[in-house]
């Protein structure tokens, strides 16, 4: 609304310092009209200014939630990031006690396998000593056999010694008794003959006598003799008789001792079978129990790496979707730039619109446009 001022129009809110001139003030009505409007406008400005302000706590309070969701996204991808290091970790850990595992196991079987060619060379050694057994008993046997012959020989032998004794006894005896014989035939005979013999019969008689004794002594020393060599031949051969006794029952005592060696040696190495056993079956529940946890680690990473890979395409997707929609989106946020610029807020530029057939001039048609790749929400630029 404008008054007269001098030959022009100024504003009614300013003060006319010219005369009157040519220039003359609007009839009242169109003064009450223009009023009108200009409340209208001012009106309309304060609903579009409180529209501004109600849109930029909106947008705040967006940008704010955005801000929000945004730290929630990095707190997220943060947590993912953690958990896939730790997911990691876990994996190097696995895998570092699989090869742990595998370390152990492989020390177990060439500890298995040293045992295994310890027993197999005890066991070596036991089937040596079980044949030299064998061959020492066999051995014994034989000298036992040797020596209860050469103790039945001593005994024949001693046997015939007797029996030369007594044959010699009875041969003295016999010639004792042949001489006793002739004695008593010189007796006679000596009877017969003169006296003057009878000296010469008494001294042969006591030769004979004599001779006889000497026969007797001597057979009774031979006798005596062959009697001390039976008894010391029989001593002998009974001292031999018992140390081949005592011998064989030495090399029987050993052979028991070498059995009772092997039958100790064998439930050892009974004893270490099982104890190997256990350890290999210890050991085989070992490697499944590790094989087991490999295989799950593997399949938890696989099925992890799988969910990423999911949750990346869905990712990758929904960015692909946001680039298309930000493409395709209306960008007009609504506002105009033909005499004022476009609100902060807006995020907006000032773009000159091609002339519509509601608005001709061109002139009139500036706009608040949002940049390429932003969308126009609530009449701001997001």
């Amino acid at each position: 609304m404008s008054n007269a001022c001098g030959d022009s129009c100024i504003s009614a809110s300013y003060t006319c310092r010219k005369e009157k001139g040519c220039a003359c003030d609007a009839p009242q009505s169109e003064k009450d009209a223009a009023r009108k409007k200009a409340e209208e406008a001012a009106k309309k400005k304060r609903e579009e200014e409180e529209a501004i302000e109600k849109a930029a706590k909106a947008a705040e309070k967006k940008a704010a939630e955005e801000k929000k969701a945004a730290e929630d996204k990095e707190k997220s991808e943060k947590d993912a990031a953690e958990k896939a290091e730790k997911a990691d970790k876990a994996e190097r850990s696995a895998k570092s006690a699989q090869e742990k595992a595998a370390k152990e196991e492989m020390k177990k079987i060439k500890d298995a396998e040293e045992k295994a060619e310890k027993k197999k060379r005890k066991d070596e050694e036991l089937d040596e000593k079980a044949a030299a057994a064998e061959k020492a008993e066999k051995k014994a046997a034989e000298k036992a056999e040797k020596d209860a012959a050469k103790k039945e020989k001593a005994n024949k032998d001693a046997a015939e010694k007797k029996q030369k004794a007594a044959d010699a006894a009875e041969k003295a005896g016999k010639a004792a008794k042949e001489v006793s014989q002739k004695i008593k035939e010189n007796e006679q005979k000596a009877a017969d003959r003169a006296a003057q013999e009878e000296l010469d019969v008494k001294a042969a008689a006591a030769a004979a006598e004599r001779e006889q004794k000497a026969e007797e002594k001597k057979a009774k020393a031979e006798k005596a003799k062959a009697e001390k060599a039976k008894k010391a031949n029989d001593e002998k051969a009974e001292k031999d008789a018992n140390e081949k006794a005592a011998k064989a029952l030495a090399a029987e005592k050993a052979v028991k001792a070498e059995e009772k060696a092997a039958e100790v040696a064998e439930k050892e190495a009974a004893t270490k079978k099982e104890i190997s056993d256990k350890a290999d079956e210890k050991a085989d529940k070992k490697e499944k129990i590790a094989k087991a946890k490999a295989n799950e680690a593997a399949k938890k990473k696989s099925d992890e790496m799988a969910e990423k890979a999911a949750e990346k395409k869905s990712k990758e997707a929904a960015e692909k979707a946001e680039i298309e929609r930000r493409r395709t989106c209306n960008r007009d946020t609504g506002g105009t730039c033909n005499v004022f610029p476009c609100y902060e807020y807006r995020k907006a530029k000032c773009e000159k619109q091609a002339a519509s057939m509601w608005s001709m001039s061109s002139w009139w048609n500036y706009k608040c446009i949002c940049p390429e790749g932003k969308c126009a929400e609530n009449g701001m630029c997001n």
